[in-house]
C-alpha cells in the first residue's frame, strides 16, 4: 500500500461480504496469490485518498527465482501473517467456548442507565460499560467486542469510526426508545 488505507472484503461462505481489517500505509496483501496458483481470496476497498502498487505476477516470480533474499523475505512475511491468523483463530475457538453471548461494549453509561439496561437486555448479550465518551482516545477500548452503543454526547466522527472498524466493530447502536419506555 503506497498510501491511505484499504478496507479487505471477503466473501462468506453465504455470500455475504465481510470486512475484515482495514491495512494502512507500507503493508503488503496478496503475498498468498502472487506466491500461489490459487485465485485471490479477498478485495481490497480503497478508502478517499488510498494509492496501490500493483506488481505483475510473473514478474514477481521471475524476481524471487533470481534473488533468494527476495524469496526469504516473502516467506518470512507469509510466516507471520500465518502465525498471527493462527492465533486470531486460536482466540476466537476460545472466546467461543468461554462464552458465546455476543459481547457488546457501552460507552459513556451512568450508573442509572446501567441499572435500566441490565432490566431489559436479553440474556444473549454480554456487555461491558464504559464510564467515558467515546472519542479518540478511547475508541481503543472496543477490541473485541462486535458492537458499540453509543450516546448523544459520543464522538461519531470519520477517525473514530475508522478505528472502531479497525479493532473489529461491525456494528454501531444508539438506543432509542418511546418516552417513559425504560421506567418501571
Amino acid at each position: 500500500m503506497a498510501s491511505g488505507s484499504f478496507e479487505v472484503v471477503k466473501r462468506s461462505e453465504g455470500g455475504v461480504e465481510v470486512a475484515m481489517r482495514v491495512v494502512g500505509e507500507g503493508e503488503i496483501g496478496g503475498l498468498t496469490n502472487l506466491a500461489g496458483g490459487a485465485p485471490r481470496s479477498a478485495s481490497l476497498r480503497a478508502k478517499a485518498g488510498s494509492e496501490l502498487v500493483a506488481i505483475d505476477k510473473a514478474g514477481f516470480l521471475e524476481a524471487m527465482r533470481a534473488d533468494a533474499a527476495l524469496t526469504l523475505a516473502v516467506l518470512q512475511t507469509l510466516g507471520t501473517k500465518v502465525r498471527a491468523k493462527t492465533a486470531q483463530v486460536a482466540t476466537l475457538l476460545e472466546r467461543g467456548r468461554r462464552d458465546p453471548r455476543e459481547r457488546v461494549v457501552f460507552f459513556d453509561t451512568k450508573p442509572y442507565e446501567r441499572d435500566a439496561f441490565e432490566r431489559h437486555l436479553p440474556e444473549d448479550l454480554r456487555i461491558a460499560y464504559v464510564s467515558a465518551n467515546l472519542g479518540r482516545e478511547t475508541a481503543r477500548l472496543a477490541e473485541g467486542y462486535l458492537v458499540v452503543c453509543a450516546f448523544v454526547n459520543d464522538d461519531l466522527g470519520r477517525p473514530v469510526l475508522e478505528e472502531l472498524a479497525a479493532r473489529g466493530v461491525r456494528m454501531l447502536a444508539a438506543p432509542v426508545s418511546p418516552p417513559g419506555a425504560w421506567v418501571d
